[in-house]
């Protein structure tokens, strides 16, 4: 009798940490380089940079345990089998040309290609005009013969966007300037230009490693908390007020007591599991 109740336990043990209340959800991700040509802007020096960001952030959230991230050129092939291209180049033209999304149309691709969440990289080198930045001795006081050092500047916008629901879970931007000396001859393609894609491919690392991290804490807790987009918007002018965090005490004002629930749930499960193997081995 004593070893039939030990059984029930380690059985009940099991279907408690099935539960879905414990177990991380995998979300399935597509990122969406926003390479699209458009007319007015400047494509002359490295347009393939966002593929190559793109390509960072991909290999890096592939490592993770809450995401399944489609590779690119698997999400090249989804999108053109299902007939969608002509759909797609216009939700990143809109994306790029006016900072916003057809729902309709991401919530359709998101379905063929079996994901969740989409995650829009935009941006490029701003050439228009190079940047002028004073050198570290004349910021001194220090006299030198260069007092201005020319710059191009590599902007990104990241954009996470939950298809089924239109709501921009976040968004942010990157900037990094490079030194215009780098570029001795400003070009389409990195093999050119060794020093400058170096400094490109650090960068693109970089802004990976801030991407998982980021993605680790949207997705850590069951609610978003993150605030709607105030720059790239949605054709339904969704927004993120209906959305109420469940997961701890509130003050009277909708605010946390704390943020850090996940060491209390930790610490219950860790207290579960030794109490069971206290009657299993008793």
């Amino acid at each position: 009798m004593r070893k039939i109740i030990k059984n029930l336990i380690v059985i009940l043990s099991f279907l408690v940490m099935a539960n879905p209340v414990f177990a991380q959800k995998v979300e399935k991700l597509a990122v969406f380089p926003v390479d699209v040509p458009v007319q007015g802007t400047s494509i002359t020096l490295y347009p393939n940079v966002l593929q190559l960001i793109s390509s960072d952030i991909v290999n890096t959230l592939s490592k993770s345990s809450y995401l399944n991230v489609i590779d690119l050129s698997s999400s090249e092939s989804l999108i053109e089998s299902a007939g969608l291209k002509k759909k797609y180049n216009k939700l990143l033209y809109d994306y790029k040309t006016t900072y916003s999304i057809n729902n309709d149309t991401s919530a359709l691709i998101a379905k063929k290609m079996g994901a969740n969440k989409i995650l829009f990289v935009s941006g490029g080198f701003d050439i228009q005009s190079q940047l002028m930045d004073r050198g570290l001795l004349y910021k001194l006081d220090i006299p030198t013969g260069q007092p201005l050092i020319p710059h191009y500047r590599l902007n990104i916008l990241l954009t996470l966007l939950d298809p089924e629901s239109g709501i921009i879970i976040w968004e942010d931007t990157y900037s990094k300037n490079f030194k215009a000396s780098n570029f001795p001859l400003p070009s389409q393609y990195f093999s050119e230009n060794v020093v400058s894609t170096e400094k490109i491919k650090k960068f693109s690392y970089e802004l990976a490693q801030k991407v998982n991290l980021k993605m680790e804490n949207t997705f850590a807790s069951s609610q978003y908390t993150e605030v709607n987009s105030n720059i790239v918007s949605t054709k339904d002018n969704i927004t993120t007020e209906d959305i109420q965090p469940t997961d701890g005490p509130m003050t009277k004002d909708g605010h946390f007591y704390s943020t850090n629930y996940e060491y209390p749930l930790s610490k219950r499960m860790n207290n579960y599991k030794n109490w069971i193997k206290q009657k299993v081995l008793s």
